[in-house]
């Protein structure tokens, strides 16, 4: 298991009393865990299934498994968010818990479809 391809932040999503008004909803976001990822190729099935689920699956990352169970998007689409080394935000869409088959770690394998655009702190308005 390579874990090279940046740092991954996850967040619980924003309450609606977490953001003030003229805020971004991200800037209500609660860190819960943030360490190395590594990306996995998206393949058609997976790709396509996610499709006729109405859901789209834009990156897969293995993380190792937080002390906190992440929390994928259930049918009101909420869920867990997560923010990549490319600074674009992204909604879990399902977390699937496995063992690595190569060190023996506990690692979760995040689907994520991206949402919006890059935000980076303090840029823009």
């Amino acid at each position: 298991m390579i874990l090279d391809s940046g740092l991954l932040t996850l967040y619980h999503p924003a309450t609606s009393s977490a953001v003030r008004p003229g805020n971004r909803p991200e800037d209500g976001l609660t860190a819960y865990y943030r360490g190395w990822y590594g990306a996995r190729v998206v393949g058609y099935n997976r790709f396509f299934a996610g499709q006729g689920a109405g859901t789209r699956v834009d990156q897969i990352v293995r993380i190792l498994r937080p002390g906190t169970p992440v929390a994928a998007m259930p049918e009101n689409r909420g869920g867990d968010l997560c923010r990549l080394a490319d600074g674009f935000l992204y909604r879990v869409v399902q977390a699937q818990y496995l063992t690595d088959e190569e060190s023996g770690d506990d690692v979760v394998d995040l689907s994520l479809e991206r949402i919006g655009e890059k935000f980076e702190k303090g840029a823009g308005i």
